[in-house]
This record gives C-alpha cells, sequence and structure tokens, in this order.
C-alpha cells in the first residue's frame, strides 16, 4: 500500500545553519484505507509536516521534511521512522541527507576539562580550526566571555597541518563550574566568526560521588537506601565527625512542585569506616512515611576534619507513587 521508488533524499550541499525543504510523495496502491498511524525523527534537525494520516485507495499524500543542519558538519544523514495500517510495510524508514559546507568553524564546539581539582593547573586542550581555504584565513581577534578562560591562536607547524586554538585556564581557579565561551573572529567574509564552549568542574580535596540523591517509593518499597562515596586526595585520615539534617532548606526548585519541609526523622545515615583506597561510604535510607503524591526535599551536611572543607552537603529527594516498582540495587560509584 506505500508505496516507495527511492527511500533516500538527498538535499545537497547545505551552508551550516542553513536549512531545506523537500515534498515526498506517495500513493495508496491498495484497496484498503491506508492510515499513517506514527511519524518519528531521531533528530531535532528534521520537522516534518504530513498532509493527510488518511488516504483512500488510489490517493496521492505528501510529507514535507524540513532539514536545518544548524552547525553540523561534512556529511549527515538522519532516519525518519514511518508506521503504517498496512500489513506489508508496517514499518518504513527513509533517509534524508546533506552535505554540510563549512566555511569558518571549530572541530570541537564544546571543550570540557572535566574534573579539575582545587589549585590544579591543567593542562592545555585545542580546537582545530577547519573551513574551505582554512590556511588562508587570518585570525583578527580571539575573545572570552569568562576572564579565568585563556585562549590563543596557534598557526600551523610541523606537528600540526591545520590552525589550532589553545585554551587553558588561569592559575587560582575557585571552586566550582567554569564557564565560558570563546568568539574567534577572522577575515572570512562570508562566515567572519565562530565561537565554542569551555567548561571545567573545579573539585576541592574532597570528592564526592554524589552531590544529589533521588528516593523514589512506593507502596511495595517504603524504604530505599542510597550510597555515597566520599574521598580525600591528600589527607590520610580523613573523617566525617558529624551528620545533620538541615531544616532550614529553602526552596530553590523552580517546578511548580509544592515539597515538604525536611525532618530530622527524613534519614538513617550510617557511615562506614574508610577502606583500604581511603573511601568513606555514606548509606542514606529514606525511613519517612510519605503520603502518596507527596514530595520532600532536604540537605545532608556532613562535617569533616578537613579545615579548608569542613562542610559537605549533600541534596536529598524523596517522592512517593502509587505505582510498585522493583527495588534498584545498590550500587558503589567509583570516580
Amino acid at each position: 500500500m506505500f508505496n516507495q521508488q527511492d527511500l533516500i533524499y538527498d538535499f545537497g550541499t547545505l551552508p551550516q545553519m542553513g536549512r531545506g525543504t523537500k515534498v515526498i510523495k506517495f500513493k495508496n496502491v491498495g484497496q484498503g484505507v491506508l492510515k499513517i498511524q506514527d511519524i518519528r525523527k531521531t533528530c531535532g534537525c528534521t520537522a516534518t509536516i504530513l498532509s493527510s494520516k488518511e488516504l483512500q485507495p488510489g490517493q496521492e499524500g505528501e510529507l514535507r521534511v524540513t532539514l536545518n543542519v544548524k552547525r553540523r558538519q561534512g556529511l549527515i544523514k538522519k532516519p525518519i521512522r514511518i508506521s503504517t495500517n498496512d500489513p506489508l510495510s508496517k514499518h518504513i524508514t527513509l533517509f534524508v541527507q546533506a552535505y554540510v559546507d563549512v566555511e569558518f568553524d571549530v572541530d570541537r564546539p564544546l571543550i570540557s576539562f572535566h574534573n579539575v581539582q582545587k589549585n590544579e593547573i591543567p593542562k592545555p586542550q585545542y580546537t582545530t580550526l577547519i573551513g574551505k581555504n582554512i590556511k588562508q584565513i587570518q585570525i583578527e581577534k580571539i575573545e572570552t566571555t569568562n576572564p579565568l578562560i585563556q585562549a590563543q591562536f596557534i598557526p600551523p607547524n610541523d606537528r600540526f597541518k591545520d590552525p589550532r586554538i589553545e585554551v587553558s585556564f588561569k592559575h587560582g581557579l575557585p571552586q566550582g563550574v567554569i564557564r565560558g565561551e570563546v568568539k574567534v573572529y577572522s577575515n572570512n567574509p562570508k562566515q567572519p566568526s565562530t565561537s565554542f564552549t569551555v567548561i571545567a568542574h573545579v573539585t576541592g580535596n574532597i570528592y564526592v560521588s554524589r552531590k544529589s540523591v533521588y528516593f523514589h517509593l512506593s507502596p511495595s518499597r517504603l524504604k530505599q537506601e542510597q550510597e555515597v562515596i566520599l574521598r580525600h586526595h591528600k589527607m590520610k585520615n580523613f573523617k566525617i565527625l558529624k551528620t545533620e539534617i538541615d531544616r532550614k532548606l529553602p526552596q530553590t526548585c523552580g517546578e511548580a512542585v509544592n515539597y515538604s519541609p525536611p525532618s530530622e526523622k527524613d534519614l538513617l545515615i550510617d557511615v562506614k569506616a574508610p577502606d583500604q583506597e581511603g573511601n568513606i561510604s555514606v548509606f542514606l535510607t529514606f525511613t519517612r512515611s510519605l503520603k502518596p503524591g507527596e514530595r520532600v526535599q532536604g540537605q545532608l551536611i556532613l562535617t569533616t576534619n578537613d579545615r579548608e572543607e569542613s562542610t559537605v552537603f549533600i541534596k536529598y529527594t524523596a517522592y512517593f507513587t502509587s505505582s510498585s516498582s522493583k527495588q534498584a540495587p545498590r550500587t558503589k560509584l567509583r570516580p
């Protein structure tokens, strides 16, 4: 019933941030009514508009497909899956493809330094400049939105044939997430600039496997246990001296959800002795009885013997649903 001559639709060459549209025609060649039950796209870069969900015998239909390549590079090929009531063609997969022509860009739109320990100076990372006649393009200036991020142009050399941008951090990074944009300006008239994101998570001397834990309770699971692992990078006698629930935690969640206030009786806290690697396991069991639909959000405060980082905060969220689910396994999280 669903007759297709070609299942690959080529949009040709598109520039970055460009888009193209094609109309795919099909015809009901069967004796019954053809019903298009579902159209699934695997990428946000494709959009579809169907002329009609039902086609009578002999009737033609159209599927308008728009491909937005955004910042992609080179050849891209994306499937579109169509489900019908045709017993011979219940599932059909079409492909849309295009070649994205790059004038001026970088091969790494995101540079992540992942976890960086406090007072550590991470090694520089690089992104390569790409595009047509990239070696003839002149870099006019480089700007960063975060003063802690440094970026400089590296011209081609004997080891690397293409120009690159070197990214590094200044000394003395504060603890937390460091994020910024690097914008590179060139003399390319068609695309005079490009940008990429730089991110790093600067950790202290204390490694914490999870800063947030969640408890999903149900009639078949009235209690649930979660594990948090702590380890000090330097201290051999690292200890947790005290645990307490912060009952004055402000409601910072942006969702339109009402949370019950935290209580000292929310958690059963079991702090284990350090293992041979210095890992301290803290097992948290949510023991408070909740009503169906009730949610609780609170914060656990761990006091340590590190004078520079004397407190560690663990956020917890618990909610009760009427549906039953299997007990989640208790798994150690390792760095």
